[in-house]
């Protein structure tokens, strides 16, 4: 029997996580949750949708998994982590939900991730908690992901390298060998990281443009209203 599932978030990313759930038959999805403010209907995609105030009058927490489907672009994963510590604290524990056609061979993983499909993560790395690393990329050897990241499409992050929490990796960017990056930073897609960054880099390619910024500038960046600022990076 499979185990039963419960989502976070309505909307395209948890469509997109029910077509993967379903595709692969991981999970029994029993329902959804959101924030009863942002409750407009009592079903979706032919599930319940509960109250995430109350959602222990409805499940108990022993007997599902939950994943969060907040997208990376609230505020650089800030609700979706806030959303985790918040379920956590309340007793509920949180789905691996991993391709069977992805190749994971790291000695330690965590709660609450996504690893889609034809995903490759190397010997002795290690994986922690609500990250979501997307189709075709890949995790070398001994390599330390943190929390609450994303790698987009065929990212690659090199061998006996550390990622912090909170970063992006953008479609096809490639972190090197041996390098560690810090927290909350931006690397856009096809970008090639050859050194180390500390917390709060934004970096663009083609050409190489690293720029420093505040956390609160980061945030403001991954949300609705700031994306026009990348527009006027340099």
């Amino acid at each position: 029997m499979k185990e039963k599932l419960v989502i976070v978030g309505v909307g395209t990313h948890s469509e997109d996580v029910v077509y993967f759930v379903q595709k692969h038959d991981l999970f029994d999805i029993v329902c959804f949750t959101v924030d009863r403010d942002y409750i407009v209907s009592n079903e979706y995609m032919g599930k319940p949708v509960y109250p995430f105030e109350d959602l222990e009058k409805y499940v108990d927490p022993e007997d599902v998994k939950v994943f969060i489907a907040i997208s990376w672009f609230n505020y650089m994963n800030k609700y979706k982590r806030q959303k985790f510590e918040q379920l956590k604290a309340r007793g509920f524990h949180f789905a691996n939900l991993i391709s069977p056609l992805a190749s994971v061979n790291c000695t330690y993983i965590g709660e609450g991730n996504w690893i889609q499909d034809l995903t490759v993560i190397g010997f002795d790395s290690k994986i922690g908690d609500n990250n979501t690393i997307c189709a075709q990329s890949q995790v070398g050897h001994h390599t330390v992901i943190g929390n609450h990241n994303v790698m987009s499409g065929r990212a690659t992050v090199g061998g006996r390298t550390i990622i912090g929490d909170h970063n992006y990796l953008g479609l096809c960017s490639v972190v090197f060998n041996e390098l560690t990056i810090g927290n909350k930073n931006l690397i856009g897609g096809s970008a090639i990281i050859k050194s180390s960054l500390p917390d709060c880099t934004i970096t663009t390619a083609p050409e190489y443009h690293t720029k420093q910024a505040t956390e609160k500038t980061l945030e403001f960046i991954i949300s609705p209203k700031g994306v026009e600022f990348l527009k006027t990076f340099r």
